[in-house]
């Protein structure tokens, strides 16, 4: 490719950007020891068994803390306030209870 034209159609006029990418074009490539790359994908595919081990348990989760959620008698009062999910939703009826008659009044 010509990168002098490849510039020019960035508009990459000024010489010091255009000489320092030119420099950088011409620099010896980056070699990757082949043990390096085994080593590394080995921990990639190993972090993303254990993503998807996780991601499956939190579905779990969610689905649990959805049933009981739904047991209580304003299971959609909570959820329904702006920017509560589920999990807020949750911690809503056990910090604030459901027992009504413990507090006097609305303000208490």
């Amino acid at each position: 490719m010509d990168w002098c034209r490849f510039l020019n159609e960035q508009r990459v006029f000024n010489p010091n950007p255009r000489q320092r990418f030119l420099t950088a074009l011409s620099r010896p490539k980056l070699t990757v020891d082949k043990a390096m790359v085994s080593a590394k994908s080995l921990l990639t595919e190993t972090l993303v068994t254990q993503l998807q081990s996780l991601t499956k348990a939190l579905g779990s989760y969610e689905k649990h803390i959805s049933a009981l959620l739904a047991g209580f008698d304003d299971s959609d009062l909570f959820p329904s306030l702006p920017a509560v999910d589920l999990i807020l939703a949750a911690k809503l009826v056990v910090g604030i209870g459901t027992d009504r008659e413990r507090f006097e009044h609305a303000k208490a």
